[in-house]
């Protein structure tokens, strides 16, 4: 079987869902589905450096890049048009069973499900977190137009909506209550163990031995909850801790937003801020820090949150993040509620205070989120709504 996956982006400054899409088709192709992506060469302001037009190989993915238009008006950048699309998809869609778009409220996905449908092919529609109702409310005005004028239709042209969470699947239900909807978690991809991490990553950033150490791994976005936990921290001037707070932010303004909430706290020498990280450097991090954090709004599934699990992390996330239930579940950390200030202080403590698990959370996260298992949901799926 032949499965297209169109994605606007797999740029790695747009977080989580960029590595997922290219997890996802390489373990779908360890279960026989012959799975490629198309995308374009976004990499959020600017483009990333790759041939275009013709299938390579991207971190073990096959995948085309298109050439994004790149306009000087962000918003007509942030919609990631690219004018070769439509002729490469009329070209190359009779090659594939169906089709698989992910994400919402771009140009790619849009014409991907409209396309698909004009040659009569099945599709399913990830949407990313993107119909839940925080998502909606964001520049509500200009989605409520794009929804009415061609989104609502395309998803309703929809065999199914993938969505990776029960909560993700019953804001979809609320706006879609006909479609089908099925449920099919993110697997994550083992990191490999690295020797003396703890004391490599306090050596790196001037980390005393005695120090835990938390990370934040993720984009600077404002719906992350940043300042908020910088000013938790400041609350805890007591405990023994230093903040790594990778990533970058987008929006120069909230990068500003955030230095100056460090100078404000005085929290400059017990906050690390790395920038983007990836490869032996993000493996590090996860490897070497004692507790993750990710206080967000809103987060559909929340990927480093489950690659933080994995590596045997103990966690502090809100009940904005998708996977909260499932670190009760593992019992892998504290959840706090959202936007509150003092249940993240003391979710913080409590974590800050926690006996390390690491091998027990290491071993039951590692099942729980096994590529293997979501890779066969989803070729069952495909051998029934694509046959």
């Amino acid at each position: 079987m032949k499965v297209l996956h169109v994605i606007p982006s797999v740029g790695p400054v747009r977080g989580g869902p960029s590595a997922a899409v290219l997890a996802m088709t390489q373990a779908l192709r360890a279960q026989g589905v012959e799975a490629d992506i198309v995308t374009t060469n976004d990499n959020g302001p600017g483009l990333l450096n790759v041939k275009t037009g013709e299938f390579i190989d991207r971190e073990g993915a096959r995948v085309c890049f298109l050439p994004r238009w790149s306009p000087a008006v962000g918003a007509l950048r942030e919609f990631q048009y690219s004018g070769a699309f439509v002729p490469w998809m009329q070209s190359h869609l009779a090659r594939y069973d169906g089709v698989h778009v992910h994400a919402v409220f771009s140009y790619l996905s849009t014409r991907a499900m409209q396309l698909a449908h004009q040659a009569g092919k099945r599709f399913i529609v990830r949407p990313l977190g993107q119909l839940d109702t925080w998502s909606l409310k964001q520049k509500a005005m200009k989605k409520r137009l794009y929804f009415a004028l061609a989104e609502k239709k395309n998803l309703h042209r929809a065999t199914a909506v993938h969505c990776t969470s029960p909560t993700e699947a019953s804001h979809v239900r609320e706006l879609l209550p006909q479609a089908r909807v099925e449920v099919i978690p993110h697997g994550v991809t083992l990191l490999p163990e690295v020797p003396d991490a703890a004391a490599r990553l306090r050596q790196q950033f001037g980390i005393a031995s005695d120090q835990r150490v938390l990370l934040f791994l993720s984009r600077w976005h404002p719906k992350k909850n940043i300042p908020l936990l910088l000013h938790a921290l400041a609350s805890l001037a007591d405990e023994s801790w230093s903040l790594i707070l990778a990533g970058t932010a987008e929006d120069p303004q909230h990068a500003a937003e955030i230095a100056k909430s460090l100078e404000q706290l005085g929290l400059q020498h017990r906050v690390h801020c790395p920038g983007h990280v990836v490869g032996d450097d993000k493996a590090l991090l996860l490897a070497g820090a004692d507790i993750f954090v990710l206080p967000s709004v809103s987060e559909n599934f929340g990927i480093a949150a489950a690659e933080a699990m994995v590596a045997g992390l103990r966690l502090v996330v809100s009940e904005g993040v998708d996977l909260a239930p499932v670190v009760r579940t593992l019992q892998a950390g504290s959840v706090c509620v959202t936007n509150d200030e003092a249940s993240l202080v003391r979710a913080l403590r409590e974590q800050l205070n926690a006996a390390p698990d690491r091998e027990r959370l290491r071993a039951e996260a590692g099942r729980h989120f096994a590529w293997e298992s979501s890779a066969l949901k989803l070729k069952n799926l495909y051998a029934e709504v694509f046959a």
